[in-house]
């Protein structure tokens, strides 16, 4: 019996179980080898011969479960062969009844061929014999069809001849003799033709006899060979086995040498890993000393720039006490536990190496006083002696870790100057640094910080208290020293409860250190100015009147829309001093510096007399007073006259990012008027509606702002990700859509602005106002992808210059040829596209180059505008495989 599927699907599972087992028993077997070369030689020895042992009896017992297994088969296939015998009688049987069928039903398509033949015989008797010899070869090639249809034919034949016969009766009727003669002639030419016939078919009986015995011959004779090849084949087969078992015991032979062979291999593969290993451990050795060698370079720069810590670091503890009126410092503090956790995950072991190796090269750029160190070396040792006695690393460096430092050994504060000096020398130690720590991922989060920086302004106005109100007598500014000069009257806003608390940012970073790196002034800028005389020169109110106007006539202020007036009221310090950067930056290239509450020009040491004082009031809000000074003794920085687009170097990131915001803001500005002017639509008067095109966004510049690497004083400023992505991203092509989302996000940008300006506010709203989508179509409202170009929807392309659109009426043919070629369901987007556009061989080929999510949008607007009829889907598909044939293709454009 023959074995099923299953059968055979079963043994193959259970040799591939075999051979799985094997392995893993040789898997087994190198790892006892490894395990046993670790050990004694003669235990190796001992094993290495218990292991061949157990190899050969693996080898036989593998040999003897194959030649299990062949048996088996073996055993089956006789079976199967034996139940093949006893089935053939059987099978013969129904074979010559199958073929007795047969037969009968070829007898009766012969009696029906010889009924056809003698109908034909009678139409056609003088050509009987031709027609015969036709028939013949018909009747094998043909069946049984056939031959009835010529049966049908002959018999409507033969009534066309009656009826034509019958009608032409009255006209024969002197012809009759001869028609009865030719009947006659024709029925014995019928009687000879059937004789012929039933000779003819008797012949055809015996001929039929003689291959039915011919057949039964060639089946006795087939049988006989068919046993004389199955008896060689078992006789093959045995000898095939025997041939089989010795070429086993060949393979086994082979088989033991070949493990001898891999053993000797695996010893000399074991001895090479050894050298190896011995060699890779001397390289890192050498490595290592060396890394060491360098660490101790590194440690003794850090002895020799940095004093040690203190004696008692390991011993210090600290009260965390603070004032009820400081609820920053006490948020800080009650989340101290938190602070020195994201330390500790944050400050690495790499990055402490680093970090000490950077600021002790960034020390030995100091001048070194009397005691061989630099002053900022004291302040680093404090902070990193705190830094140990709570149990975190002490980099990297942040506001938040600052404010703990100094709350925790100076709870009491120290005077503005000493605790200023402590700030800038902590972050100006360490600010080569910044660069690798802002790569690590928990920086952000100590950086930004909640009340970090708000808390530091707390501790720095322990002993500086600011008063709420500061009674000083006004000065009268001349005519021309305010940002307009037609500015009304100054007094203090009063409404402003519902602007946002802002934290106080620490100013006190902006105060410059001898004007060294706060400001890009060269040798160039400072001639013609007054020369520092060492000491501040104080003027009284009538000098200072006197001092201001002189200077306004010298140096005529320009046009600053965005400098904050007298009255004008803020979040904070560090929101006045981004109005006031915004303000003088763009039209004077100098820097403002904050300063125990004044805002000053970084070139008030040449004697410049622009000041802007504060005053904090009740709800803690920032205002400008009104004996505040705008005049300069300079005019703008000659970098600037050059370059409109350079910018000084500004270390408060916060301010740079705001300067940023306002180029980026003006330079939008200014792409509008000049679409609006390139395309003669009003600004003021609804352009979506004044045009069908969608206009483009505006080509965003680039500004680049220097910084010099200090770590950052406030939390993160929306504006800074916002800028560079803006940055980053390319411009938008003049003939992509806006969208609504553009549209919002303009007016994100300007609600966003950190100072409470009236002039600005002003503008952010008017611009907020003129950037309100209008009213348009839901089909106009597209959102664009980034990814694609937008589908041109109005009704004309654009074309290159000196390219002018062909006559739809002559391009069309050629146009509806090509949708017929590609699919005939397409022929009817012939009109829509030629009406939106395609009205040349060029148009074509820029269409059949556009995405397809672009193709898509152009269907979809075409089929709501009721200008293309359904089309299926295949069709559609159609066109778009031709589409993208067209692209892989390259076309020329014509």
């Amino acid at each position: 019996m023959k074995p099923s599927l299953a059968e055979l699907q079963r043994q193959a599972d259970e040799a591939r179980a075999l051979a799985q087992e094997a392995e893993r028993e040789a898997q087994r077997r190198r790892e006892r080898e490894m395990e046993e070369k670790r050990k004694s030689p003669a235990e190796a020895e001992a094993a290495a011969a218990k292991r061949k042992e157990d190899e050969g009896e693996r080898v036989r017992a593998e040999v003897e479960a194959k030649e299990r297994a062949r048996l088996e088969v073996e055993e089956r296939e006789w079976c199967r062969l034996e139940a093949e015998v006893e089935e053939r009688p059987q099978r013969q049987a129904k074979e010559g009844r199958a073929q007795h069928e047969a037969e009968e039903t070829a007898r009766r398509e012969r009696e029906a061929n010889t009924e056809a033949d003698r109908i034909e015989k009678e139409r056609l008797a003088t050509e009987r014999k031709e027609k015969e010899r036709k028939a013949r070869e018909e009747a094998r090639k043909r069946g049984e069809a056939e031959k009835k249809a010529r049966l049908d034919a002959e018999l409507e034949a033969q009534t066309k001849a009656r009826q034509e016969a019958k009608r032409r009766e009255d006209e024969r009727e002197e012809k009759k003799p001869l028609e009865e003669e030719r009947k006659a002639k024709e029925a014995e030419a019928k009687a000879k033709l059937d004789a012929e016939l039933e000779a003819q078919e008797k012949e055809r009986e015996g001929e039929m006899r003689k291959e039915k015995l011919r057949k039964e011959e060639e089946r006795k004779a087939v049988l006989r060979a068919q046993w004389d090849a199955q008896q060689a084949e078992r006789e093959r087969r045995a000898v095939a086995a025997r041939e089989e078992e010795a070429k086993k015991v060949e393979r086994e032979q082979h088989e033991l040498a070949r493990l001898a062979a891999l053993a000797r291999k695996r010893k000399e593969e074991e001895e090479r890993r050894k050298e190896a290993a011995e060699e890779e451990a001397k390289q890192k050795a050498d490595e290592e000393a060396k890394k060491e060698k360098e660490r101790q370079a590194e440690e003794a720069m850090w002895r020799k720039e940095i004093p040690p810590l203190w004696e008692t670091w390991d011993t210090t503890t600290y009260d965390w006490t603070v004032p009820p009126d400081s609820p920053a410092m006490s948020a800080i503090v009650r989340d101290r536990e938190q602070v020195f956790s994201k330390q500790r995950e944050t400050g690495t072991p790499e990055i402490q190496l680093t970090s000490r190796k950077v600021i002790a090269q960034h020390m030995a750029t100091y001048t070194h006083s009397t005691g061989g160190r630099a002053v900022y070396a004291y302040r680093i040792r404090d902070y990193e002696s705190f830094c140990r006695s709570v149990d975190v690393p002490p980099w990297p460096l942040s506001t938040v870790m600052i404010a703990l430092f100094c709350l925790a050994t100076a709870p009491r504060g120290f005077a503005l100057s000493t605790s200023n000096n402590i700030v800038t020398a902590l972050r100006n130690s360490t600010r080569d640094c910044v660069k690798y720590w802002q790569e690590l991922p928990g920086f952000s989060d100590l950086s930004s910080w909640p009340k970090a920086d708000q808390a530091l302004m707390e501790w720095k106005n322990m002993l500086n208290p600011i008063p709420d109100e500061e009674e000083e007598s006004a000065v009268d500014t001349p005519r021309g020293g305010f940002p307009s000069a037609a500015e009304a009257a100054f007094e203090v806003e009063e409404g402003d409860e519902d602007e946002d608390e802002e934290e106080e940012e620490d100013g006190a970073d902006e105060e410059d250190e001898d004007g060294a790196d706060l400001d890009e002034e060269t040798d160039a800028d400072t001639k013609g100015r007054p020369a520092e005389s060492g000491k501040k020169v104080r003027r009284s109110a009538p000098e200072m009147k006197k001092f201001a106007l002189d200077c306004t006539k010298k140096y005529p202020l320009p046009d600053m829309p965005g400098m904050p007036h007298p009255g004008q009221s803020f979040a904070n310090l560090q929101a006045l001093l981004k109005a006031v950067a915004v303000a003088l930056v763009p039209t004077l290239g100098v820097t403002p510096a904050l300063t125990n509450r004044i805002i000053a020009c970084k070139r008030r040491k040449n004697g410049c007399p622009f000041r802007i004082s504060t005053v904090k009031r009740a709800d803690g809000k920032v205002v400008v007073k009104g004996n505040s000074v705008y005049a300069h003794n300079h005019g703008p920085d000659q970098r600037l006259v050059a370059d409109p687009s350079w910018r000084p170097q500004m270390r408060n990131d916060g301010v740079a990012a705001a300067v940023a915001k306002h180029d980026k803001l003006a330079a939008n500005k200014k792409g509008k008027k000049r679409l609006s002017d390139s395309s003669e639509l009003p600004v003021a008067k609804h352009p979506r509606r004044e045009s069908e095109t969608v206009k483009s966004d505006f080509s965003k510049r680039k500004i680049t702002v220097k910084a010099a690497p200090a770590t950052q004083d406030e939390p993160a400023d929306p504006v800074s990700s916002t800028s560079a992505k803006d940055a980053s991203s390319p411009p938008a092509p003049l003939d992509a859509p806006r969208t609504e989302v553009e549209s919002i996000q303009a007016q994100h940008d300007y609600e966003n602005m950190e100072f409470d300006n009236s002039s600005a506010g002003e503008m952010g709203r008017t611009a907020v106002k003129a950037a309100s989508p209008a009213a348009e179509p839901a089909h106009a409202l597209v959102k664009a992808d980034s990814s694609t170009p937008a589908a041109q929807l109005p009704s004309r392309p654009s074309l290159p210059p000196g390219h002018s659109p062909a006559a739809p009426s002559s391009f069309r043919p050629d146009l509806e040829a090509f949708l017929f070629a590609v699919h005939p369901s397409l022929a009817p987007l012939t009109d829509p596209l030629v009406a939106a556009g395609i009205t040349s061989h060029r148009l074509l080929a820029l269409f059949a180059g556009m995405e397809r999510s672009s193709r898509h949008s152009l269907y979809e607007y075409l089929r709501i505008e009721g200008d293309m009829p359904m089309l299926d889907a295949a069709a559609v598909e159609a066109l778009d495989e031709a589409c993208s044939m067209a692209q892989s293709s390259q076309w020329a454009v014509r």
